[in-house]
């Protein structure tokens, strides 16, 4: 029974090692040629944003990990402001991420910013989507001084507590 309890706590202990290894790993983004993408990348591209012309063509590694996938990165013009979009290689897409300049920031935005965080000056804000479903976010960031902030707000302006958000969430502004 001892060898069968220490035989769990070892497997246990591997995939805890294996997991944090996977979100330790550093990514390493390169700039490739549309002849390298998988077709069904360019498909789901194409699906997910009709019409939309991708400018660039990105692959995504982790160095250090042997369990993350590789991902494409499209980075396209879409309403004027600058998105990625990010696939894995059978074309399963995984979220979005689109630059705001902090003028052109919702208004629910801009009143919770005015509101919470008057004495802070914007550095930069994405609005962060899954492409599995609705769910999306704006990531925000601030400075005071030396002092740096930076956190979620829903689409309506409400705080997000960080351990709720999906993975691909956090893999998204780590990039």
């Amino acid at each position: 029974m001892k060898f069968y309890f220490s035989l769990l706590a070892f497997c246990l202990f591997a995939v805890n090692g294996l997991q944090a290894q996977q979100f330790s790993a550093k990514a390493t983004v390169t700039l490739i040629e549309a002849s390298e993408v998988p077709e069904a990348v360019k498909a789901s591209q194409e699906q997910h944003f009709p019409s939309m012309t991708v400018r660039q063509w990105k692959m995504q590694t982790y160095q250090g990990s042997r369990t993350a996938p590789v991902n494409y990165l499209a980075v396209f013009h879409n309403e004027g402001k600058n998105t990625r979009a990010r696939y894995l290689a059978d074309g399963q897409g995984m979220s979005t991420y689109t630059n705001y300049r902090p003028q052109a920031l919702p208004p629910a935005i801009v009143q919770t910013l005015n509101t919470d965080y008057a004495d802070y000056t914007p550095t930069g804000a994405a609005l962060v989507g899954s492409l599995h479903n609705d769910w999306e976010a704006f990531h925000i960031s601030l400075r005071k001084g030396g002092q740096k902030l930076s956190f979620w707000l829903t689409t309506e302006g409400d705080l997000i507590n960080p351990r709720e958000l999906p993975q691909q969430m956090e893999e998204e502004v780590a990039e």
